[in-house]
C-alpha cells in the first residue's frame, strides 16, 4: 500500500493530537453560560464529642443552636425552647392551614412541632426567609435537613420544607447537590466544610464515581461490592467475589456498623475483648498498614481504605487496649458514619438520587485549602449529572468573592490562572512537535520512494517497457496471471518485477510486493 499524505491529512493529524492533549483538566475548566451566575455556600463544620455539627440562628433574640447534620430529612428545625419570635415582618408563623405538623426525628421517633418563616442564618451564611421548624424535644440540639423527602407530615402537600430546594428555587444556589469534606485528623476540632451548590476539587484524589441510591424507609442506601481487612501489609481476609449488601451513609453517628459475619471476623483476628460497655478492645499499638476497606461499584473499582488507626480510641479502663469505633449493624445493613467519611469525599445529588465518592485526598486544610467550583453539566464528562468528571488537583477556578447585595458567595469570571496558560502553550506546543515529526516522516518516505524508481525502472534486464507502479485490477487477480514467467525480489525495497511474454514482447512490469499472491 502506497503511503500519500496530503495537507489535509496533516491538518487532520494536528487536529486530532490536539484533541488528545486536552485531558480531562482541561475539560474541568469549562465556563458556564454568561447568563448563569455561579454561586457556592461553604459552611464550617465542628467536631463536638462524637458529633460533627454547625449552628444556626433563627432572627430575633434567639440564641445560637447548635445542629446536627441529617443527610434524608426534608425539614430543618430547632428545640422550641431555642425559639423566639422575633419583631420584624421576617418573623412570622406559618399560616394554621399547614401547621398541624408531625415530625420524625433522626432517631425515628415523632414529635409536634410549629413550622415558621423567619430569616435563618447557618454558621455565618444568611439563608433569608426559609421556612423551618420549631419542635418540642428535651435536647437544645437542633437539625440542618439536607435531604429532599418528607419528615414531616402536613395537611397541604404543595408546602416545600426541603432546604437546597427552597435555595434552588430562589436562585440562591444552582443545583440541588452538597457535598461535605472531612479533617483527616480524628482529634482536629475544625472538623470540615459544608458546600451547599458546589464541591471542592483539593478534597479528593482520583475521580468522582457514581453510587446510586435506593430509598429504604426514612434512608438511601447504595450498593457495597466487597469489604477486606488488611493486617500488616497483608490481606487477611476478604468477601466473596458475589458479595453486595445495602450502604447506608449515615450522618447521626460516628461509627460504623458491619454485619455480624464481618465484624466477629475481625474482632476474632484481632483477639478483641469487650469492655464494661459492650464495645470491643484491641492493643493500640496495631501494625500501622492495617486497614479495613471498602468497595464500592465493582465496575469502575472505586476502594475506599481506612487506616485502622481512624477506627480506634483510647479507653479509660486500659492504658495499653484501644476501643474500636465498629459496631453491631441492627440489620444486615452497614452504616457508614462519619468515621470512614474522613477518607472518602462525598458528593450528594439529590435531583437524581445519585451520590458521587472519592477517595479522601488526605490533606487538612493547611496543607490543601479548598478549591470551590460549582458542579455544573457543562464542565463535566459524566453524562447527566452535575459533578465534574474531575482528576483531583485540577487547576483552580476563579477565587469566591462576596456579592454585593446579599452576600452570597458568588463564583465570578476573571482571568485564565496561569496554570490554564501554561497548559494551553505547551499543548500548542505538542501540536508543533507532532506536525514537524509528520512533515519529516512524509518526506522521507517520499525521498525513498524516489530512490527506488531511480534505481528499478532502469529495467529489468532482457526485457523492454519496464513500467512502475501499481499492477492493474486484472492483473490482482492470480488466475488471470497465466503467462508469467519470473517474479524477482527487490531485496530491501519492497517490490518486485513481474515477468510476461504479450505479443512475442518479453515485458517486466515493476510493483510493490504485497499487492497480490503470485502462484505457478
Amino acid at each position: 500500500m502506497s503511503f500519500t499524505m496530503n495537507s489535509q491529512s496533516l491538518v487532520f493529524l494536528s487536529i486530532l493530537s490536539s484533541i488528545l492533549l486536552f485531558n480531562g483538566n482541561t475539560i474541568a475548566q469549562s465556563t458556564t453560560p454568561a447568563n448563569r451566575v455561579q454561586r457556592v455556600i461553604g459552611l464550617d463544620l465542628v467536631r463536638r464529642g462524637d458529633k460533627v455539627q454547625t449552628t444556626v440562628t433563627p432572627s430575633g433574640d434567639s440564641p445560637i443552636t447548635w445542629v446536627d447534620l441529617d443527610y434524608w430529612s426534608s425539614l430543618t428545625w430547632v428545640p422550641s425552647s431555642r425559639y423566639i419570635l422575633g419583631r420584624t415582618s421576617q418573623s412570622q408563623p406559618a399560616p394554621e392551614d399547614i401547621n398541624r405538623t408531625t415530625v420524625t426525628l433522626p432517631d425515628g421517633t415523632t414529635t409536634k412541632g410549629t413550622l415558621l418563616f423567619d430569616n435563618l442564618f447557618i454558621d455565618q451564611f444568611n439563608a433569608s426567609s426559609v421556612l423551618f421548624g420549631s419542635i418540642g424535644t428535651n435536647g437544645s440540639t437542633g437539625v440542618l435537613a439536607l435531604g429532599i423527602d418528607a419528615s414531616v407530615s402536613l395537611d397541604r402537600k404543595d408546602v416545600e420544607t426541603a432546604l437546597l430546594k427552597d435555595l434552588v428555587s430562589r436562585k440562591v444556589i444552582n443545583d440541588e447537590i452538597y457535598s461535605i469534606r472531612w479533617d483527616p485528623d480524628p482529634s482536629s476540632t475544625s472538623n470540615g466544610t459544608l458546600l451547599l451548590g458546589g464541591i471542592d476539587t483539593n478534597a479528593y484524589r482520583s475521580r468522582l464515581i457514581p453510587l446510586p441510591l435506593s430509598r429504604v424507609g426514612r434512608v438511601y442506601t447504595g450498593d457495597l461490592s466487597g469489604i477486606s481487612f488488611s493486617y500488616d501489609s497483608s490481606l487477611a481476609f476478604s468477601t466473596t467475589s458475589d458479595f453486595l449488601i445495602p450502604v447506608v451513609f449515615d450522618s447521626t453517628s460516628s461509627t460504623i456498623k458491619l454485619p455480624e459475619q464481618i465484624l466477629n471476623a475481625i474482632t476474632e483476628y484481632l483477639q478483641a475483648i469487650p469492655n464494661d460497655n459492650g464495645q470491643w478492645m484491641v492493643p493500640c499499638l496495631l501494625p500501622q498498614s492495617t486497614s479495613l476497606s471498602f468497595l464500592f461499584n465493582k465496575n469502575q473499582n472505586l476502594n475506599i481504605d481506612i487506616p485502622f488507626s481512624q477506627l480506634i480510641s483510647p479507653d479509660r479502663s486500659s492504658s495499653t487496649r484501644c476501643t474500636i469505633n465498629i459496631e453491631l449493624s441492627p440489620n444486615n445493613n452497614t452504616y457508614l458514619g462519619t468515621i470512614f467519611q474522613r477518607s472518602a469525599y462525598t458528593v450528594f445529588d439529590l435531583s437524581r438520587r445519585q451520590l458521587f465518592v472519592a477517595p479522601s485526598s488526605g490533606k487538612n486544610f493547611t496543607e490543601a485549602p479548598p478549591i470551590l467550583v460549582e458542579a455544573l453539566q457543562t464542565a463535566t464528562g459524566i453524562d447527566n449529572s452535575p459533578v465534574p468528571d474531575l482528576e483531583g488537583g485540577s487547576p483552580a477556578p476563579p477565587p469566591l468573592e462576596p456579592s454585593s447585595d446579599d452576600g452570597t458567595p458568588v463564583l465570578r469570571s476573571k482571568a485564565l490562572p496561569t496554570e490554564a496558560i501554561i497548559g494551553i502553550v505547551i499543548a500548542v506546543f505538542g501540536v508543533m512537535v507532532i506536525a514537524i515529526l509528520i512533515i519529516l516522516l512524509y518526506r522521507k518516505k517520499k525521498k525513498e520512494d524516489g530512490e527506488e524508481k531511480n534505481s528499478l525502472t532502469s529495467g529489468y534486464p532482457g526485457y523492454v517497457n519496464p513500467t512502475f507502479g501499481s499492477v492493474s485490477d486484472t492483473w490482482m487477480n492470480t488466475s488471470s496471471v497465466r503467462s508469467f514467467e519470473d517474479y524477482v525480489v527487490v531485496e530491501g525495497r519492497g517490490a518486485g518485477w513481474i515477468v510476461e511474454t504479450r505479443d512475442g514482447v518479453r515485458h517486466a512490469s515493476l510493483v510493490k510486493k504485497g499487492r497480490f499472491k503470485l502462484g505457478r
